[in-house]
């Protein structure tokens, strides 16, 4: 016989004795009722048999073999993690199992027995030693499934997020930010057999954000009750596979000089990097200490302030320490990142975004073109960067169509640089191909238009594409400097050629006219598209890419009536002003239309909470500005606009706010 052959009815023997394992085991079942149907009759001989092992001798770290005779099939792991992927290889390759089945809802072809050629495979090394996911949405996560309230959301869910992290190969994950080392979800994911690693803003896995108030937090004069904090924090991970994040940052991730009342504003780069060195060092003593380990796996993260006080040369890391090189938050390693490798004496990983919550970037579908993603990995892996590769995965249901090319290139870069092509081109096509089974170029234009259409940002940033964010930040800040009377464009926007506002919105308005027919016809073709696809993938493909065209068409032409009432409202043109808001608050509420048709099924509330997709705060915005320009006695406020809330709506964070206006809406206080 030639072939290995299973039916539903096969038997899983685990030999492994490892409680990690058989969470992946029982996923294993599951994969293979979904390819064979439920189970009929007791396993038998002829229904063939899968026996899961441990053995040291199978490789390095992470290593798997399969094997396959007539009467059954062995998958051997070199460690816990190696069996575990070498269980979700098997079941990605001959089970058909989508790794990202929780999002997708796409399950294989039914099958009445499956045949497997028998002989032995074993797995290649992996592109990255580490491969991760942040997993930095809770925004949206709380709120979404609460039946099961562990840490704001149900552990059911991190369950899903932490087996789809597995299925792609993970070795670690950061479960979430603002979290203590032994809340539910970081005990989870640790008993499913993966690395817990650290957020590069949360030093040895301690939360500065629930620092004691009543302490300054002060290396200087607080450094004992600093250390006991990390101590605690190292303590509390006991009996969990670590990798450390050294780092020395302030409480809501922010400089460390800024929660300092020692450190003067002024103070010389080398006063600082003092700090943070003795921190950097006192951590890794610590851990040695506590944990009783000669070489833990230790790793610094070059964000913000340290990649400038790195790029300076005046960060002293452990010897034994991975420098993790991070993007600029827009998915693009650093301009030097050649000239900074080259002359460490430090291993090097990689942070990514797929996208990350900063007013700019996009949180639809995907947040850059596959162009970006190939430029960028090639020049990593060309340096040899291969230690550790961590994924900021941001809103993952949109973003399945990065995560699947990014993680690509984590696991087997030849490979996905072999599907994609050398500049990322390829990509789409194989996408619609191998993950939604369509071979139509039409299906494949959807994913390109939502990346390809231009965005009305910087000409020096071309990567750039549009995403919700950009609406509500465009709609907040311009109302924002409107009723504070200011002709300046906001600098989050980044658009430093223009002094202002009137100016800037104009350009802004020009690039969004010209972009408007685009997201219209590639709406359109999308919807006629779907008809190449059937069942589940074409639900995925709905959600995942019509709603999104969609959704981008009716915010674009939200924010282009928005832009032109403004601009109305300027030129003393209080009712065309008043007519342009009408159309933005209809195409706002277009958007709001489509969310719900994503948020279906299991996926009811899905956007609930997300301060990412802040379609609702537009609504909000434009209603206000809307019923100010019916009634423009609202633009006379007297009151101040305190950062993002405008006088105009301060009557809703401030019952005391000091006007005479409409005394039905304003608490007066008592005299």
């Amino acid at each position: 016989m030639n072939t290995c052959t299973l039916t539903s009815a096969v038997a899983i023997h685990d030999r492994s004795g490892s409680s990690a394992v058989a969470f992946a085991a029982a996923a294993l079942r599951q994969d293979l009722r979904r390819k064979l149907g439920i189970e009929r009759g007791a396993p038998g001989a002829d229904a063939g048999r899968i026996e899961l092992r441990l053995d040291p001798s199978a490789g390095g770290f992470d290593a798997h073999r399969i094997e396959a005779r007539p009467d059954g099939v062995t998958i051997t792991g070199s460690d816990e993690l190696g069996l575990i992927h070498g269980i979700y290889a098997f079941s990605a390759r001959w089970l058909e199992a989508d790794p990202c089945r929780y999002f997708t809802a796409i399950v294989p072809a039914r099958a009445e027995a499956v045949a497997i050629p028998c002989g032995s495979t074993a797995s290649k090394p992996y592109s990255f030693r580490h491969r991760g996911f942040f997993f930095n949405d809770e925004d949206l996560l709380v709120g979404f499934q609460m039946a099961a309230p562990e840490h704001g959301f149900s552990m059911d869910v991190w369950r899903e997020l932490l087996e789809l992290a597995l299925r792609m190969q993970c070795t670690c994950v950061i479960p979430g930010t603002n979290i203590l080392p032994d809340e539910p979800q970081i005990k989870l994911a640790s008993d499913m057999g993966l690395y817990i690693a650290q957020h590069h803003a949360e030093p040895l896995g301690s939360a500065p954000f629930y620092w004691p108030r009543g302490i300054p937090f002060s290396w200087s004069t607080n450094r004992a009750e600093i250390v006991a904090y990390w101590r605690k924090a190292v303590e509390r991970q006991a009996g969990k596979k670590v990798l450390w994040t050294l780092n020395f940052r302030g409480l809501l991730d922010r400089p460390f000089w800024a929660d300092d009342p020692n450190m003067k504003p002024d103070a010389p780069p080398e006063a600082r990097a003092r700090i943070i060195n003795e921190a950097l060092a006192a951590q890794y003593e610590l851990i040695r200490e506590v944990r009783g380990e000669d070489k833990p796996e230790v790793f610094g993260y070059l964000w913000g302030e340290l990649y400038q006080l790195y790029n300076a040369g005046l960060l002293r890391f452990p010897r034994a320490a991975t420098i993790i090189h991070t993007d600029d938050g827009d998915a693009c390693m650093r301009a030097n990142l050649e000239e900074l490798v080259r002359k460490s004496p430090y291993a090097t990983g990689v942070y990514q975004h797929i996208s990350m919550f900063n007013g700019a970037q996009s949180m639809r579908v995907t947040s850059f073109a596959p162009r970006v993603y190939a430029r960028e990995l090639k020049r990593v892996v060309d340096l040899g960067m291969n230690r550790i590769f961590i994924l900021n995965v941001g809103n993952l249901r949109e973003k399945i169509f990065n995560l699947r090319q990014v993680m690509g290139y984590a696991n087997d870069y030849d490979a996905m640089t072999g599907i994609a092509g050398a500049d990322g081109s390829g990509y789409s096509g194989w996408y619609a191909r191998q993950i939604l089974g369509a071979d139509s170029p039409e299906v494949a234009d959807a994913y390109r238009a939502l990346t390809e259409i231009p965005f009305p940002a910087d000409d020096n940033r071309p990567d750039n594409t549009v995403g919700d964010n950009f609406y509500t930040m465009l709609v907040r800040f311009t109302l924002q400097r409107v009723y504070n009377r200011e002709d300046k464009p906001p600098s989050i926007w980044g658009l430093k050629q223009f002094d202002g506002l009137g100016e800037a919105l104009a350009w802004i308005e020009e690039r969004l006219a010209a972009a408007e027919p685009k997201w219209e016809v590639a709406a359109e073709r999308a919807r006629d598209a779907a008809r190449h696809l059937a069942g589940n993938r074409r639900a995925f493909y709905e959600n995942e890419a019509v709603a999104q065209l969609d959704k981008a068409l009716h915010l674009t032409r939200m924010a282009l009536t928005f832009c032109r009432s403004v601009a109305r409202c300027l030129d003393g043109r209080g009712y065309d002003a008043y007519l342009e808001a009408c159309q933005a608050l209809r195409h706002v509420e277009e958007a709001l239309a489509v969310e719900k048709r994503i948020e279906t099924g299991k996926f009811r509330g899905w956007h609930r909470n997300d301060l990412n997709c802040r379609t609702w705060k537009c609504r909000d915005f434009l209603t206000t500005w809307h019923a100010m320009l019916n009634d423009r006695r609202w633009l006379n406020l007297d009151g101040p606009a305190e950062g993002p809330q405008p006088c105009y709506a301060a009557y809703k964070y401030n019952p005391n706010f000091p006007t005479a206006y409409r005394p039905d809406l304003f608490l007066q206080p008592e005299r």
